[in-house]
């Protein structure tokens, strides 16, 4: 009898162990949930979407002209843009700034297939009066070259 109490400390050990290993994999994997929600949240939305392809047919001669640059930050003080950056798709990976996330953005971004074509991304800024801080918000219009 007085051999078996190792064996239930052993087991109870190793029940333990099988637990933490679990819980660490559903944390791990519930934070990439969190994250992922966080950038869908904030990247891409229909609203801004929709903004900046009418901002993007409005300032069509704009755009046209400066696809010949490899980056360019256009004024635009209408709605609740922040900034617009133009961007050729071939130096889209080493011609961004590191402002507010915009860089995190851009590896959300498929540029498969686009050499050639210029983009569009709209920093769109807006009050969050919960935790009393500015939020920016990003989308991005694919403007192919004529060339």
């Amino acid at each position: 009898m007085k051999n078996k109490k190792g064996f239930v400390f052993v087991e109870t050990i190793v029940v333990c162990a099988v637990l933490a290993i679990s819980l660490v994999t559903i944390y791990a994997a519930f934070v990439l949930l969190v994250n992922d929600q966080k950038k869908r949240n904030k990247y891409d939305q229909a609203v801004y979407n929709y903004r900046l392809y009418n901002i993007a047919k409005e300032l069509n001669s704009t755009i046209e002209a400066g696809c010949s640059t490899n980056y360019a930050k256009i004024t635009y003080s209408k709605l609740d843009i922040n900034s617009l950056y133009y961007i050729k798709i071939n130096n889209l990976r080493s011609g961004v700034p590191n402002e507010h996330h915009l860089d995190e953005y851009v590896r959300t971004i498929n540029t498969e297939n686009l050499d050639g074509s210029c983009i569009l991304i709209g920093e769109f800024k807006k009050y969050n009066p919960n935790n009393k801080k500015d939020e920016y918000y990003y989308s991005s219009v694919i403007i192919e070259s004529k060339g």
